[in-house]
């Protein structure tokens, strides 16, 4: 079908190339030439599994493979028949021995001026190559130069050109209009889009209209028909709106109907019944819950639908607001307490409670302080907590500072030093402290100029029986160091000082800055190990004296009159800072007495109300042994078994109603003013 001729070999002169990855040949015109016929076949409706490509050639058979694959209207074609088991075939001619097809289509590929043929100078090969069509053989090569060349080609080339089917082209006629066309290369195919000619089909379909493509080779069941359906709905006698190849299938119009729930009236294809439509009609919801009206669908009025209006949540017992709220989610649980922070001042402080808004407001707690406390506590440290700051501060958590020539403290300041037990080291070569390095010191302060001779060879200007001043009053000493600024308001040490500080400032009496060149030679001076500072003997003295009585009332350690660092490891002053510290631990046994006393009202509290179920609410149960350990006796509170206090191995319980001796009633655990059992102590 389409073909005038059912044998044809195809002569050209076009010739090959060489394929250097694969050292094989390939001829791109004779490639070309067998994709468009393959595609010209197809659109006969051929179908692929009656076509078979052969070549001599590897390569050849790979460039057809990618011309067909890049020719999408090829493969469209191939799509249709996906789901049959047998498809077109490429194949060499050695792997084709034994098979046939209806419609071969054979490629030669060797075409040169080297008059070179290869594989086709071999009889076997030509045989099979020519041997495998049953209906039609479609061959392309130089056959002219296969003649030269090969005596059994010559014989072919001759038979072929007395049979006229050597030609140098491929007449291909139209069916419908029997009109021919010449194929002489592969854009020739190109005028037979549809597989016939250019001309319109012009043939009356099935349908009654007219074909409206170009002459083509299928039949017109493969036309789909595109003018409008000429048909009438029986059952309305509405006309088809859809085209004339699709089915006409229910009425489609849009009419008018009215909906029997609501009784709109909508627009509705129609063979739609009227009892299943759904009426978009837009109508106002109002909700219980609130005074909003949303637009929905006519026929969503009876689904739960909630409102989504955004909406400001005010909390009832404070002013808190929260915005951007869904209405259908006010009601939640995260929206029922407030979780903003208390926004009331305290009139004693002026601080911000620091409880939250719900805490204060639902559940009537008290305000509570939420400053943080910067107060200096009796240790001379900062409190760095947030509590109320009308209350005492908690006990000091940061490391204890107290420390003496023997040892230094290792607890944490809120809690009780230990008393150091050594002798006193306080002394000079004119007197010597005989106490106990915690009690009193009975050394009394030498105000003579310290004896040591520094290590460049002049006097220490510090006080005896005190710790040297880490510098040197004389000029002389800056020859040995000339990196030293030579005028300086204060000096280093060049040997390591007992507390290295920078910048080392000396005060006067007047606890002015000075340079150490422009004081009296005479003067001694104290440096405070605490902070560093160095002030004439004589100032500081008085100082300390001063606040000291001054100061009798308060407790806190004297602070430097600079910086204000507490003074606490200066031994010239030690009687006052122990003074001090002994009130400071004092105060502090008060408060882990009152910590314990709190703790232990809290763990009563605790006992009692777990256990007044138990003893049905009476009082009365509880005692504690002659060491002050509780216990509780239940029931009816007369005791029946003595036994031993788990603390103190003591007689607790009784018997025969009767307690032990030694036991007490404990009234301050449940108020009670006599035992549950009348005859306990009888």
């Amino acid at each position: 079908r389409g073909i005038t001729e059912n044998v044809v070999l195809f002569n050209h002169r076009h010739h090959e190339k060489e394929d250097d990855s694969m050292q094989s040949k390939y001829n791109e015109f004779e490639a070309n030439m067998i994709v468009g016929l393959t595609l010209y076949l197809l659109k006969q409706r051929y179908k692929p599994c009656n076509i078979t490509v052969l070549t001599l050639y590897r390569g050849q058979q790979l460039h057809i493979e990618q011309a067909m694959k890049k020719n999408r209207q090829l493969q469209a074609f191939l799509k249709q028949y996906a789901d049959c088991d047998a498809q077109l075939k490429v194949r060499c001619v050695d792997k084709y021995q034994g098979e046939e097809n209806d419609i071969v289509l054979l490629s030669f590929v060797r075409s040169n001026p080297r008059k070179k043929i290869g594989f086709l100078n071999i009889d076997n090969r030509i045989c099979v190559a020519l041997s495998r069509a049953k209906n039609g053989l479609f061959a392309f090569g130089n056959f002219d130069l296969y003649a030269q060349v090969s005596k059994t080609w010559r014989t072919i080339v001759d038979i072929a050109r007395k049979n006229k089917s050597l030609m140098s082209k491929l007449p291909v006629r139209c069916k419908r209009h029997n009109n021919c066309l010449d194929i002489v290369k592969a854009e020739d195919f190109d005028q037979t889009p549809e597989g016939g000619c250019t001309e319109k089909c012009g043939l009356r379909m099935d349908c009654g209209h007219v074909c409206p493509r170009l002459c083509h080779a299928y039949d017109h069941e493969f036309v789909q028909c595109m003018k409008p359906c000429d048909k009438v709905h029986a059952a309305c006698q509405h006309p088809c709106v859809k085209k004339c190849y699709q089915e006409c299938g229910n009425c489609v119009v849009v009419v008018k109907k009215t909906v029997p729930s609501c009784a709109h009236i909508i627009d509705a294809a129609c063979h739609r019944n009227a009892d299943d439509l759904k009426c978009p009609t837009e109508i106002g919801k109002s909700f219980p819950d609130c005074d909003h009206v949303r637009i929905i669908k006519c026929w969503q009025r009876e689904l739960n639908i909630k409102c989504t209006e955004i909406v400001t949540v005010t909390f009832e017992h404070c002013e808190h607001k929260i915005d951007g709220v869904a209405c259908k989610r006010k009601h939640d649980a995260r929206f029922a307490i407030c979780q903003e922070r208390c926004a009331h001042i305290l009139p004693d402080c002026g601080h911000q409670c620091r409880k939250d808004c719900a805490e204060c407001s639902e559940q009537k707690e008290e305000h509570v302080c939420g400053f943080l406390c910067r107060r200096v506590m009796l240790c001379g440290h900062e409190c760095e907590r947030v509590h109320d700051c009308n209350k005492q501060c908690p006990p000091c958590d940061k490391e204890c500072e107290n420390q003496c020539p023997h040892s230094k403290c290792d607890k944490l300041c809120g809690e009780l030093c230990a008393v150091c037990m050594e002798g006193c080291t306080r002394g000079c070569v004119h007197h010597r402290c005989t106490k106990r390095c915690s009690e009193e010191c009975d050394f009394v302060r030498c105000n003579r100029r310290c004896p040591d001779i520094l290590s460049c060879g002049y006097k220490c200007g510090g006080v005896c029986g005190e710790e040297c001043v880490p510098f040197c009053r004389n000029k002389e000493c800056y020859e040995h160091y000339p990196d030293l600024d030579p005028e300086p308001n204060f000096l280093e040490y060049v040997e390591e000082p007992a507390v290295h500080v920078e910048p080392l400032m000396v005060f006067d009496q007047d606890f002015v800055e000075l340079s150490i060149y422009n004081c009296d030679a005479q003067l001694s001076f104290i440096q405070l190990p605490d902070c560093g500072h160095t002030f004439e003997r004589d100032a500081i003295d008085k100082y300390m004296t001063e606040y000291f009585q001054n100061n009798s009332n308060k407790i806190r350690l004297i602070p430097c009159p600079v910086c204000r660092t507490a003074i606490r490891k200066c031994r010239r002053y030690i009687n006052m800072i122990n003074v001090t510290l002994k009130d400071i631990h004092n105060i502090k046994q008060q408060q882990i007495q009152e910590e314990k006393t709190r703790s232990f009202e809290f763990a009563r509290n605790e006992v009692v109300t777990a256990m007044s179920a138990e003893l049905g609410g009476t009082k009365g149960h509880y005692f504690k042994c002659s060491k002050g350990h509780y216990y509780i006796i239940g029931e009816c509170g007369g005791a029946m078994e003595k036994s031993s206090c788990p603390e103190c191995g003591e007689e607790i319980g009784g018997q025969n109603h009767k307690i032990a001796t030694g036991s007490q009633l404990a009234s301050e655990m449940d108020g009670a003013l006599a035992p549950h059992w009348p005859n306990t102590f009888y």
